[in-house]
């Protein structure tokens, strides 16, 4: 108790007679604002654009070879569930196991409207551009995919084209272009009908 006393004594005239500062903090957003127009900022936003349009305009997807023949495969597509999916009741408290992992199913099964088509082929090849051209001018439902082409060489389209990738390959076993995958809902299979353009 003593000793308490001691440093009150100690410490309260020092604290009393302690000089202090006010401190002056810059607001941030001010002084954002401030550097926002700077050319300095001007100059590093312009840059960063103009390497990431680079990027995306540089991009292509994976490149096929063209087909040599017309014909017709199938696939029937499988989902293998990574997760248990939970029984839930009406109160949304989870009851149990609706479907284990690695239960293994067809969605293609459950789906009542088809999705659109998928029309592969390289942009930069003309027969198979001007093919795909005059095909789009009959069909409403479906979506185009290029290959080995850069997307800032596709032109003639007014539609998006959208870029094959290795998972795109995969699924629908991609093996040539022009490849034009549809759904089959009756049989719940994916057909895929390859078209060669020479």
């Amino acid at each position: 108790m003593r000793l308490t006393y001691i440093l009150l004594i100690l410490f309260i005239p020092v604290y009393l007679l302690a000089k202090s500062y006010p401190i002056f903090e810059e607001d941030l957003f001010e002084a954002i604002s401030r550097y926002s127009e700077t050319k300095e900022f001007e100059e590093k936003v312009l840059k960063d654009r103009d390497e990431k349009v680079k990027t995306i305009v540089e991009m292509s997807g994976i490149k096929l070879p063209t087909a040599t023949d017309n014909y017709t495969y199938k696939i029937v597509d499988s989902y293998t569930l990574t997760q248990d999916i939970p029984r839930v009741d009406r109160e949304g408290n989870i009851i149990g196991v609706l479907y284990k992992k690695g239960f293994k199913f067809n969605p293609l099964k459950f789906i009542k409207i088809a999705p659109p088509s998928l029309i592969i082929f390289d942009a930069c090849n003309m027969k198979e551009k001007k093919y795909v051209q005059n095909l789009i001018k009959t069909r409403k439902n479906f979506m185009l995919v290029s290959g080995g082409c850069q997307l800032q060489n596709i032109e003639g389209f007014r539609e998006m084209v959208y870029l094959t990738n290795q998972e795109m390959i995969d699924k629908f076993k991609l093996k040539t272009t022009i490849s034009i995958v549809d759904v089959n809902i009756k049989e719940a299979v994916y057909e895929i009908k390859v078209i060669a353009t020479n």
